[in-house]
């Protein structure tokens, strides 16, 4: 642990950090167990990553059955079977015009695709001017370069990124179902990008392409 406090830069965290970093051994279901022999539970699930709990089963035996075919490829001019029946499933649960899936590897990444297929759809409409984004107060999207300039720059910590984009803040939006994506596991990045916190009731992250003023 001295080296990781000295060497490994954690996610929003000093070198040497001022708080103290956790040893995890294993973990299983919600919990996860620390090298010192306590057994906490992971509220956070991995950042929401782990929705379905930690070492469950039926993941597992997926994973592996899978590194024996192949671990990776990439996407660019090639698929695989799981890719193929995942999009699929996704298609069946989502609206009958929401067709067309884009895989991302993470929810900042799904923000940037949105924000990139945003503005290419209006510029291959002949709209290059329509560059502006509204984005709600209160917000947060990520933490890639894109997704930052989309936060709030009031309340969040990603205020300095602001100048790259034409932003418009707006306390909370509604639009229709039809205008809407609901993002799923594996998010759907279309020019309109969504998504709904079922806790507060309100349509919590949205980034809804404007024509600019």
């Amino acid at each position: 642990m001295n080296f990781d406090n000295q060497h490994v830069w954690h996610p929003y965290a000093k070198i040497p950090n001022d708080v103290p970093t956790y040893l995890v051994e294993s973990a299983d279901g919600v919990y996860l167990n620390l090298n010192d022999n306590r057994r906490v539970i992971d509220g956070m699930s991995s950042w929401w990553s782990v929705i379905h709990g930690y070492n469950n089963p039926t993941l597992n035996q997926s994973l592996k059955d899978q590194i024996d075919r192949v671990s990776h490829v990439m996407f660019g001019g090639l698929t695989n079977q799981p890719a193929i029946e995942i999009c699929k499933k996704l298609i069946e649960i989502t609206p009958a015009n929401l067709d067309k899936v884009f895989l991302a590897d993470s929810g900042s990444v799904s923000v940037e695709v949105s924000l990139k297929m945003a503005l290419q759809y209006w510029h291959n409409k002949g709209l290059r001017d329509k560059t502006r984004f509204v984005t709600p107060k209160g917000g947060y999207h990520g933490d890639t370069f894109g997704a930052m300039a989309v936060c709030d720059p009031e309340n969040g910590m990603h205020h300095l990124f602001m100048v790259t984009m034409g932003i418009l803040l707006v306390r909370w939006l509604s639009v229709t179902l039809k205008m809407a994506c609901i993002i799923y596991s594996l998010m759907f990045c279309l020019n309109i990008f969504f998504q709904i916190d079922q806790r507060l009731g309100i349509h919590q992250k949205l980034c809804l392409t404007l024509k600019k003023y």
